[in-house]
């Protein structure tokens, strides 16, 4: 196949996709070459070309803007597609398989070789059930029709009326989110959320979507009532046409998905088996930081038989505040080692490098972060000294006021105030919340907090 580099149109962030490059007729074709012979190995080749395929057009950078007007007016229908393939890869709207062809297999030593095509001709309809969502390209947005239900609450001075149209608005936030999620389920295992493969949509959908509701008035850029009707118990039923802003909804829920699947934890085990254990949690996505909040604890216990032994290996996810999150222990039974110096690193290795074991601790870490974001984020200690307030019996009340805080708990001494929440976002800017939330009963400006561990936060 013939094949031109136009290296104008694109720039590749990522040396695994050296072997990606534009025909001259616009399509994109990968050259793949896996290990092996027959039937697995072509099925291996073509999985692969396409996740560099979709890789490629992810890194892919548009030079447009560098080109003279002869070379554009040439290369302008490829330079349109590419720049579609790109913006439907980022709002995740390749939901089937990407519609590739591949060429006859060649043979290359001992590798099976392949040429992975997405023609430019190919239709890249989404071809997913949108379940009641209109997506409009042009404007960014996704209309829904949904109804809501509501009663008076005294408690947040809301009517009936009031309660059902805020009931509705999230539901229509929700439903966005519903059709995101399994839009973008198809590029799990080759994208950032690698780490959900087997994940429950709707439990996915659920968690996304009740940490999204605080912000539903600010993700809907506009809504009409299209009709109401009276229930009992003077509740009332709205339905609503609402248009939904679709880059907020990706952008916050890819926030969401990341703070599951890729989160920052500190390794709490011995030094025979933590540099292991660091090195696979890093191969999984996993960033790995002595400040983190979040802990990693592991525990192994060797035990002996005869020449042999066997590895007892334990993980818990946890946080400072001692919560615990997901709780995992090995198949011990599996392998033995004969004994020596290295048997417990070796049968660590061992444990993580079978795939059902390795497996079902990614399940458990994936249950731990999912817990942590399902219950309003990690844990986190303000510590502000009472020479900073004037009114310290409204700091529980104010700190209620934070945007995503939760569970707030108050505890005062003659010397300061001691709070405890649960917090979403960076503890970077919990600090910045909190100062500003604190505004109306300091006695004087407070200082600049100290961060300790990403878990405490200090004003003295």
């Amino acid at each position: 196949m013939r094949k031109t580099s136009l290296a104008l149109l694109l720039s590749l962030s990522c040396s695994a996709l050296a072997d990606v490059s534009i025909s001259k007729q616009g399509d994109i074709v990968a050259d793949v070459c896996v290990y092996g012979r027959g039937e697995t190995a072509v099925t291996s080749a073509l999985a692969e070309g396409s996740v560099e395929i979709l890789e490629f057009i992810r890194g892919s950078t548009l030079y447009a803007d560098s080109m003279s007007q002869e070379q554009l007016a040439g290369n302008q229908d490829t330079i349109n597609w590419l720049s579609r393939l790109r913006s439907m890869q980022q709002e995740g709207l390749f939901t089937q398989s990407l519609p590739v062809t591949y060429s006859r297999p060649r043979l290359q030593g001992s590798d099976t070789c392949l040429e992975v095509t997405l023609a430019r001709s190919a239709s890249l309809d989404s071809g997913a059930d949108t379940d009641g969502v209109d997506w409009s390209q042009a404007e960014q947005t996704a209309t829904v029709v949904v109804t809501g239900e509501g009663w008076p609450d005294r408690k947040n001075n809301l009517s009936a009326r009031n309660a059902a149209e805020l009931d509705a608005l999230k539901r229509a936030v929700s439903q966005v989110v519903g059709v995101w999620i399994n839009q973008q389920r198809s590029q799990f295992n080759s994208s950032e959320f690698g780490l959900f493969n087997g994940q429950d949509k709707e439990n996915l959908q659920e968690i996304i979507s009740q940490q999204l509701h605080t912000r539903s008035s600010g993700m809907v850029k506009e809504w009409t009532l299209l009709s109401s009707k009276d229930l009992a118990n003077n509740g009332v039923e709205v339905t609503i046409q609402a248009v939904v802003e679709r880059q907020q909804v990706i952008g916050a829920s890819r926030d969401i998905l990341a703070a599951i699947g890729s989160p920052r934890v500190r390794v709490d085990a011995p030094e025979s088996i933590k540099n292991t254990l660091m090195d696979w949690l890093s191969s999984q996505g996993i960033e790995v930081d002595n400040q983190a909040n979040l802990v990693l604890h592991a525990e192994a216990k060797l035990m002996a038989r005869d020449n042999n032994s066997r590895l007892a290996l334990t993980t818990i996810v946890k946080d400072l505040s001692g919560n615990q999150y997901s709780y995992w222990e090995n198949d011990s039974s599996i392998i033995a080692l004969p004994n020596g110096p290295d048997a417990e690193r070796n049968l660590v290795d061992v444990h993580l490098a079978v795939p059902e074991q390795a497996q079902a601790l990614k399940q458990s870490l994936q249950k731990g972060f999912t817990n942590i974001v399902s219950q309003g984020g990690l844990v986190h200690k303000v510590i502000i000294s009472q020479r900073y307030l004037a009114s310290p019996e409204k700091v529980q009340a104010l700190m209620a006021t934070i945007g995503g805080a939760s569970n707030v708990v108050t505890h005062a001494n003659s010397r300061a105030v001691t709070v405890s929440l649960r917090y979403p976002d960076s503890t970077s800017n919990l600090a910045a919340a909190v100062s500003q939330s604190l505004q109306p009963i300091l006695s004087t400006d407070l200082p600049t907090a100290q961060v300790r561990n990403e878990y405490e936060i200090v004003f003295q």
